[in-house]
């Protein structure tokens, strides 16, 4: 089941997505230390691995190239697309200025942030395979940024066993190469759900029956991926949409709220607001 801990006088339930090795050198000790229970999902075809999660890839290959291109060009799903990241906009801008015209001038770094929210947007529904595709073009163009960043990388399985080992702590399927499962056949969700579930299951020698949707919002899966999960044994699992739990919650729609990298004073705020 999903675990549960009081604090502030109210229930509440601690759960990590993903498998980020900060999951495990940082937030089990300080979870440990304070007798707090939680669930961590694994996208188990990050876990153990030098890559990045895709919004990560992304940043770095975009925002912080290694070769610096003056565009990048993407084929996508068939279609072409262009990003200028040295524009000529600021010549536009000069131009337009002498005459006497007001015109908005992206600079560099706007332009970066728009071609790698875009692209990312695009990414988002490809399939595993198409993901990767659009990653080799982007390595061509932008470089290999090489293996992840120590603040990025994904736990080892060494870390998760020690996790999985622990009373306090449960580990939860997270699929293999976390899709936007709606854009799946239900053939391929059940691939990317079942894979994700056995390969924890072998790793960590103890059953796994509790799932998260990846993005887990309510257009990022289908009745039909409830329906799957139910079939391949979950007992629950958690969306990502904001929403107290009642006694009328789906236990295989379970809303969560997110919490942002906020200190510790921002955090109590937020709870005594009725934000969380």
């Amino acid at each position: 089941g999903l675990a549960l801990g009081k604090n502030l006088g109210a229930e509440i339930v601690i759960t990590f997505d993903d498998g980020f090795a900060d999951n495990a050198e940082t937030a089990m000790p300080l979870l440990a230390k304070y007798d707090m229970p939680a669930t961590f999902y694994l996208a188990t075809g990050f876990v153990g691995t030098k890559r990045e999660q895709l919004q990560d890839d992304l940043e770095r290959l975009i925002l912080f190239p290694q070769l610096n291109p003056d565009q990048l060009r993407l084929v996508v799903g068939g279609n072409q697309f262009i990003w200028p990241m040295h524009s000529e906009e600021s010549v536009k801008r000069n131009n337009a200025l002498s005459a006497g015209r007001n015109m908005e001038c992206k600079t560099e770094t706007m332009l970066r942030h728009q071609a790698n929210q875009e692209i990312h947007s695009l990414m988002r529904p490809l399939l595993p395979s198409e993901r990767e595709g659009v990653f080799d073009q982007l390595r061509s163009q932008c470089g290999d940024p090489g293996p992840a960043r120590v603040t990025h990388r994904a736990m080892s399985w060494d870390q998760a066993r020690h996790m999985a080992a622990c009373e306090l702590f449960e580990l939860g399927a997270h699929t293999v190469h976390h899709p936007y499962l709606s854009t799946l056949s239900l053939k391929e969700q059940c691939v990317e759900i079942l894979e994700s579930k056995l390969t924890l299951e072998e790793k960590i020698g103890k059953p796994i029956t509790t799932f998260a949707y990846p993005y887990g919002t309510r257009q990022s899966y289908t009745a039909e991926t409830v329906g799957l999960l139910k079939e391949l044994g979950c007992t629950n699992t958690c969306s990502n949409f904001r929403e107290r739990i009642g006694r009328m919650t789906d236990p295989f729609q379970i809303p969560r709220f997110v919490v942002r990298d906020w200190n510790g004073d921002e955090f109590l705020r937020q709870i005594r607001k009725g934000r969380l």
